[in-house]
């Protein structure tokens, strides 16, 4: 007889009446900062006007006619001007919908389809071709002026986390010749628990951008003491098994959290990588401004 499956806590996605009223304000938000301090973190990525919209790194062999050099004297790295033209380029959004995204109140997969929301309005404020790919459904889906954003969010309100398909199943070859190639900027989003921080900068393709975003959640991240003897479940293999939550189990589980975390964080700076680790509790705006403002 077959054992009935668990449940998971947070399977699905439901935005909030005012959520699009929210992805707005932070959209003019974003302008505005960058119209106040053009050049001063990736939020110059999404600047506003006619011509000048923000900056991106230097590739070798480009044109140094375009380089902003009061930029290069500030940072040391060189950064070249693009404008509104140069900038509508395709921008891909990897989202983890795997059963592991079902945990947290709320729940990881619902923070990470705020946030993936929140890039996607972004990039079509700029004119970039936005699309998302959500694991275990290859289909992409767009965010343009015809599909608009309502349609968008009816879209991903039917995704469900379930299965063990997470972001490492986009980054296979197929991933790399239909994805890595066309886009300019990559956002990966979810737990990242499937992961190691090497594969992911492997499937990167040279001279794009690429952005990270881990989230856990609450309990993931700070597991309380005093819980004693736990049912734990596996989300996505559904094994359970009982586990005495004491002091030794859970400064042994934070120091592996915490060295999992230096690696990622390590080996982002040292490629460039913006990534954000963060709770699903946090709101999407300030893990966007954190994300794209490299602060």
């Amino acid at each position: 007889m077959s054992k009935a499956p668990q449940r998971l806590p947070s399977p699905g996605i439901r935005f909030g009446p005012d959520f699009a009223r929210r992805v707005g304000a932070l959209a003019i938000r974003l302008s505005a900062g960058s119209n106040r301090r053009e050049g001063r973190g990736r939020v110059g990525l999404f600047g506003a006007g006619e011509e000048f919209a923000g900056y991106r790194p230097y590739r070798p062999g480009e044109d140094l006619r375009s380089m902003d050099w009061n930029v290069y004297a500030r940072t040391r790295r060189p950064y070249l001007r693009t404008s509104k033209r140069e900038s509508s380029e395709h921008w891909t959004i990897l989202l983890d919908s795997s059963a592991s995204m079902g945990v947290g109140n709320p729940g990881k997969l619902q923070a990470a389809a705020e946030m993936a929301t929140a890039v996607a309005v972004l990039g079509l404020r700029v004119g970039a071709r936005t699309e998302l790919i959500a694991s275990g459904n290859r289909t992409p889906m767009q965010l343009n002026a015809r599909t608009g954003l309502g349609d968008w969010m009816s879209r991903l309100e039917l995704l469900q986390a379930e299965g063990s398909q997470g972001l490492a199943s986009l980054l296979g070859a197929q991933a790399r010749t239909t994805i890595a190639r066309q886009a300019g900027r990559v956002f990966a989003i979810g737990d990242l628990f499937d992961l190691e921080p090497e594969s992911l900068l492997r499937s990167m393709a040279p001279g794009r951008e690429l952005f990270a975003v881990r989230v856990l959640a609450e309990e993931e991240w700070a597991p309380k003491t005093g819980q004693g003897s736990i049912e734990w479940l596996d989300p996505e293999d559904e094994d359970s098994c009982t586990l005495n939550v004491n002091h030794n189990l859970l400064v042994a589980y934070e120091r592996e959290l915490t060295r999992e975390l230096e690696a990622w964080r390590n080996l982002c700076a040292r490629h460039r990588v913006a990534l954000v680790c963060t709770t699903s509790e946090r709101s999407f705006e300030s893990v966007t401004m954190e994300l794209l403002a490299g602060t």
